[in-house]
């Protein structure tokens, strides 16, 4: 087994603390902006669609490294609660589209504004040109897909 790189430990440890700091900033001030209980995942997904619609539901799954079956049961639960439109592809019927309603887009900007604010808490000590640096690899990290099964073995 090649020698693990101190660097990428630290990355990885530092990715870490920074996604659960984040995460338990937003459980602290999601319930009273998640209105639907939508849910950590419920919410990306809703943001995913708002981001990318009209959107195949096997777009969403592949995005958000879920199964086509778990995305279908959120969308469904999205859909009673009057938050996203389901149809069919009109170039693909064998395709459902998912798109927001006038709510969903409504819900949508809560989520965003909160997810913001709870950023915005931890990253305040950085620069301006810091954050957009950040930003960029971490989007840059996110696009590259995620294979498992490559091994570290030299």
């Amino acid at each position: 087994m090649a020698p693990l790189s101190s660097d990428s430990y630290r990355l990885a440890q530092a990715l870490d603390r920074v996604v659960r700091r984040l995460s338990g900033t937003l459980v602290k001030i999601m319930p009273e902006r998640d209105v639907y209980k939508l849910g950590p995942f419920g919410g990306m997904v809703l943001l995913a669609v708002s981001d990318h619609q009209p959107c195949p539901i096997g777009t969403l799954s592949a995005q958000l490294g879920r199964d086509h079956s778990q995305m279908t049961r959120v969308i469904r639960k999205m859909q009673s609660m009057d938050l996203v439109r389901v149809g069919p592809d009109e170039s693909d019927g064998r395709v459902t589209i998912v798109s927001l309603t006038e709510e969903g887009e409504r819900h949508a900007v809560r989520l965003r504004v909160a997810m913001s604010e709870a950023a915005d808490g931890f990253a305040a000590q950085l620069t301006e040109q810091d954050r957009k640096m950040l930003v960029t690899l971490l989007e840059r990290l996110a696009s590259v897909p995620n294979d498992t099964t490559k091994s570290t073995k030299s």
